[in-house]
Order: structure tokens, then C-alpha cells, then sequence
């Protein structure tokens, strides 16, 4: 229901500032359906729009900001805050920085999943910038390189990374934690992300079962592969309970 409000509400813009008309919006929303590709990325496949025409669209539609990264030379300061693994696997690039908040380059400024985790990464507050997809891949490439990152260096990133900011997710001896502070443990970046790449290392694999085990100096994540344990990864003891709650 919320996609075929967005695709209406991208059309209706299109149609108002006489972007396209009524047979190529029909013809592409048809394209679309078949390939599932995005309209507005079906449009420009179709030649009925350009690129410059979709980043205006959609950052009238998300209210947010273009950036055309074809023209735009970034410093190795402002690279640096944002690690290859992230950058690479959510798609997002450091831009500058305005007053207290990072500018961060995305395709999807509806992703709120991607700039909450980038937020947590960076420390600061931030500031989404709209990107063309293929633009954005290829600076990623440029600043970063083309080595690829697998699930389990963000996994390794994610349980290494900082964790001052979030919540310590353990209780001690005795302690009962009512649902409202479970619900809050769990739902801390930190958490969040290293449970979803978990989980998604898991699928990965095709993982018949998961086991997160305490102990008293070292918390194990391990997981079984035709019958056979694997560590997975060892988080910090902190991120344990959150784990647990998720």
C-alpha cells in the first residue's frame, strides 16, 4: 500500500511539472510492475526522463536535498568518517558537514534503517543528501576502492565498534527487566545492526540453528552449518541482554 502511494505521489509530480505524460507514465508504471524496478529509475531507463529531472522529483517529493557527486570532489577527512565495510554495504557516502551535523549522500532518503545506523556510526547528528544510484556507486568506488566487503567484516565492525553512547544491555545478578526496558535495549543501534547482520549471515548460510552463549568473561555467537557449530563472532558482554531481547 505505502509503494503504490509513493509511485502515485511521484507520478502526480511528474505530471505537474509536465515531466511526462499521461501514455509514458502508464507505459512506465506497466515497465515497472514487470521488472520491479523503481519508477523512477524505470523512467530514465525508458528515456522519458534524465537523471538531473529524477534527483529534482524525488528530492521535491522526500522534501530533502539533491547532490550531483559527478561534480563533487570529497576530502579524505570527510571520507574517513564513514568506514569502507559501512559505506560500501548501506550505500552512503560522507559529504560535508554542516553546523554540528554530517552530510551523508544516499539513494534512498525514505531509509531510515541506513541513517539511523549511520548516525550511531559517526557519533554526530546527520543530514541525508538525495544521489543518483549509479553516481553514488561509483564514488563509492573511487574513495573507497573496489574491494568488496562480506557480512562478516561489518559483523566484526559492528561488535569492535564504540559502544560509549548506547545503553549498557546487561543486568546484574537478580535483576528483572520489564518489558519497557527490554524494548528499549533491543532496539539500540548497536543491537539492531549487529542482530540484522547476524540473522542475515545466518540466511546466508543456510544455518539449521543460532546459539548466543554467555558466559562469564566472553559472550559467543555461534551458529550450525550441516550439523557442525561455527563461531560466528564474540560482541562486546555489553550487547548481550539487547541481543537477547531482540
Amino acid at each position: 500500500m505505502q509503494e503504490n502511494m509513493v509511485r502515485k505521489l511521484l507520478g502526480q509530480i511528474l505530471r505537474e511539472m509536465n515531466l511526462v505524460t499521461d501514455d509514458q507514465l502508464r507505459v512506465a508504471l506497466e515497465e515497472q510492475q514487470r521488472t520491479g524496478k523503481f519508477l523512477g529509475r524505470t523512467l530514465v531507463d525508458l528515456h522519458f526522463i534524465d537523471e538531473k529531472a529524477l534527483r529534482r522529483v524525488l528530492s521535491i517529493q522526500s522534501g530533502t536535498e539533491s547532490i550531483d557527486l559527478t561534480k563533487t570532489e570529497l576530502q579524505p577527512e570527510i571520507i574517513g568518517l564513514i568506514p569502507a565495510a559501512i559505506a560500501k554495504t548501506y550505500q552512503v557516502l560522507p559529504v560535508g558537514i554542516e553546523s554540528d551535523m554530517v552530510v551523508i549522500a544516499v539513494s534512498d532518503v525514505l531509509n531510515q534503517f541506513v541513517q539511523e545506523d549511520s548516525r550511531f556510526i559517526i557519533g554526530r547528528k546527520i543530514k541525508p543528501v538525495l544521489a543518483d544510484p549509479v553516481a553514488l556507486d561509483t564514488a563509492i568506488e573511487k574513495y573507497y576502492g573496489k574491494e568488496t566487503m562480506s557480512i562478516g567484516d561489518l559483523i566484526n565492525y559492528f561488535s569492535e565498534a564504540k559502544i560509549e553512547d548506547a545503553k549498557p544491555t546487561m543486568l546484574t545478578g537478580g535483576e528483572v527487566a520489564d518489558v519497557t526496558t527490554m524494548e528499549e535495549l533491543a532496539s539500540q543501534p548497536p543491537v539492531t545492526s549487529l542482530f540484522n547482520l547476524i540473522i542475515l549471515q545466518v540466511c546466508k548460510d543456510n544455518a539449521s540453528d543460532l546459539h548466543l552463549e554467555p558466559f562469564e568473561n566472553d559472550f559467543r555467537v555461534r551458529y550450525r552449518v550441516d550439523g557442525k557449530l561455527y563461531d560466528l563472532v564474540h560482541p562486546p558482554k555489553e550487547l548481550a541482554f539487547g541481543l537477547f531481547c531482540r
